[in-house]
């Protein structure tokens, strides 16, 4: 085998690990997250974690008018943060797909690549914690409580469930 060959396995073979670690991370977070948190607001069990923008805005859907009104008002405070946040994380990811379909891959540019995409993901998802936070502030409890119901509820399978009525309701 020629020196140039093998250093080319050597580093496809690197890639292939970072790769299967991360998705391998990602898989085993998701399912520990799932197991942790599915009991966090329902009693019957099967809510996420955490909302993200269209979840909460399916959370304004649940409210009584004026507390409606009252949560529109701080979620369009974020609205501009929370597209550039996306925005930036889309490209981030953009820039890694980039990297991935090189024929020669630079473990330093792939290196930065996935520190770039923690960065913006970190970013987007405290702007979305920054979001629900003066949210649930705003509102009164019984409100809150229809309010994350509506944003956190989760299917079986860990999918969002589309609004409407429980399913053997």
């Amino acid at each position: 085998m020629s020196p140039r060959l093998t250093r080319g396995l050597a580093i496809a073979l690197v890639v292939s690990i970072a790769l299967n670690m991360f998705l391998g991370g990602m898989i085993a977070s998701a399912w520990i997250a799932r197991r942790h948190f599915q009991n966090e607001f329902r009693p019957g069990g099967e809510s996420g974690a955490m909302a993200g923008p269209s979840e909460m805005r399916r959370g304004l859907t649940k409210l009584d008018p004026a507390a409606r009104q009252t949560a529109r008002r701080e979620l369009e405070s974020h609205r501009d943060a929370l597209r550039q946040a996306g925005g930036d994380m889309l490209r981030a990811r953009r820039d890694l797909q980039e990297i991935l379909r090189q024929d020669e891959i630079d473990p330093a540019a792939l290196d930065k690549a996935f520190a770039e995409i923690r960065r913006t993901s970190d970013a987007a998802q405290a702007e979305t914690h920054r979001a629900l936070a003066d949210i649930v502030i705003q509102l009164p409890p019984d409100q809150r409580r229809r309010f994350l119901e509506a944003a956190l509820r989760r299917g079986t399978g860990g999918d969002r469930r589309p609004d409407g009525p429980e399913p053997g309701n």
